[in-house]
């Protein structure tokens, strides 16, 4: 599980650097709540991976 949450971190902290360059208006607050609803839904995706197939490592 310490992956899957190592995983996560890193795909949230990519998306928060994305929303604010494609914004360009270096609103925070917004990309922050951004980037806070696409960690919940990509964690409960990566979740549902690893129970339905099993973990790998």
């Amino acid at each position: 599980m310490r992956g899957l949450l190592i995983n996560v971190a890193i795909a949230t902290v990519t998306f928060f650097a994305i929303t604010l360059a494609w914004r360009g208006t270096g609103d925070l607050t917004t990309a922050g709540f951004s980037a806070v609803v696409f960690a919940l839904i990509y964690g409960a995706i990566q979740v549902g991976i690893v129970v339905f197939r099993g973990d790998k490592t």
